[in-house]
């Protein structure tokens, strides 16, 4: 058995092989930013004669967090093959992830999946998102466009998902992956423009995730004015025949959650999509100080600390200091539908002080990212 390690070019049909047999016939095709061979250093597997006998994909990118950059990687495609499970090569595959990541200067890890080997390693449902649901005699607002992808949509839509406060940083080539597959989120997907009627100005994008006829549908990803993304909605209703439309509302989105308060569309609070595991809790905290700056000031920004050591994450401030463990301090960075821990809640002094003013950090969304 070699690995865990880096794929080999010549080792990508067994790595085909495996996630056939694990998954499904396609995956390189579905997923080409993973599967890219530019990326297989971050293919990790283990081989055995020429088996790939197991898998953890990983791609990594650059996030913005309200004006904070930051370095995560997406991992999915964990995959062993049937005869060689129950050996610990998922694990070790797994591992082997989480120490590239560290030495390429990760900051954090999001995973497609909430399995045990993830949660038992510091991988947590987190976030505070809404969910939405609409059915079609919900929305009667109509007064937008929406259009299949033309020529010169594209330059619109990356320059519509700049503006957004939590995203990934997107390259063209990103976007020609999609082009390549038509896949995100786990599924067939297609975009759509929402323009103004009348002038045909651009007004914003939505993304939907396997439209089938009198069946639910989701929003992968949507993006530019929040009054015409649910203007947008009877549009595709009409145009699939669904029989519902499901999205995520991020945290700290609040027009659009306010927009679907007052249109009374049900909802509920969830975690977003993924699970999360610090990969560098200081070097990430360190990144968002000028997040933190804008919320409590220079001062009190620059007094505030960060560490981990092993499973102990540390936040102190002056003279005081409030200990957690990995778990726990995962969820008070990031939240969760029930709010902060009781731990955050409870903090007394100026640290508890600026730890609820500046937590949770909204999480990111996959969109067209998801891995």
């Amino acid at each position: 058995m070699e690995g865990p390690r880096a794929v080999r070019p010549d080792e990508m049909e067994a790595l085909r092989r495996l996630t056939d047999v694990v998954f499904r016939p396609g995956m390189p095709e579905q997923y080409p930013q993973l599967f890219d061979s530019d990326n297989l250093s971050n293919l990790r597997v283990c081989m055995d004669d020429g088996v790939c006998a197991s898998h953890v994909g990983m791609v990594q990118r650059s996030a913005l967090i309200m004006g904070c950059q930051i370095k995560v990687c997406m991992v999915g495609s964990v995959a062993t093959d049937p005869d060689y499970r129950n050996q610990g090569l998922a694990s070790a595959c797994f591992f082997d992830a989480v120490d590239k990541a560290r030495h390429d200067g990760v900051d954090l890890m999001i995973v497609s999946g909430g399995r045990g080997l993830y949660t038992r390693n510091g991988c947590m449902n987190v976030g505070s998102d809404l969910r939405v649901s609409v059915v079609a005699e919900q929305i009667a607002e109509r007064n937008v466009i929406v259009t299949d992808l033309q020529t010169g949509d594209l330059d619109l839509i990356t320059e519509c998902y700049r503006k957004e406060p939590v995203r990934f940083v997107r390259t063209p080539a990103d976007y020609n992956f999609y082009f390549k597959s038509g896949w995100a989120m786990n599924a067939p997907s297609v975009f759509h423009v929402v323009r103004a009627a009348g002038t045909n100005a651009f007004l914003g994008y939505v993304f939907v995730r396997d439209p089938q006829e009198g069946k639910a549908a989701s929003l992968v990803e949507f993006g530019g004015d929040r009054h015409a993304i649910i203007a947008s909605l009877p549009h595709l209703f009409e145009k699939y025949g669904l029989s519902s439309i499901n999205f995520h509302v991020q945290t700290g989105d609040d027009l659009m959650q306010q927009l679907c308060f007052a249109a009374g569309l049900e909802h509920t609070r969830t975690t977003t999509s993924g699970t999360f595991k610090f990969i560098n809790f200081t070097q990430l905290m360190h990144k968002l100080h000028v997040r933190f700056a804008e919320i409590l000031g220079e001062d009190s920004a620059c007094a505030l600390r960060f560490d981990d050591d092993g499973d102990v994450y540390t936040f102190g401030s002056g003279s005081n200091t409030l200990i957690l463990d990995r778990d726990t301090a995962t969820k008070a960075v990031f939240g969760t539908p029930d709010g902060l821990p009781v731990e955050i809640l409870n903090c007394q002094g100026t640290l508890g002080e600026s730890l609820r003013a500046i937590l949770p950090i909204p999480t990111l969304w996959y969109g067209m990212n998801y891995v």
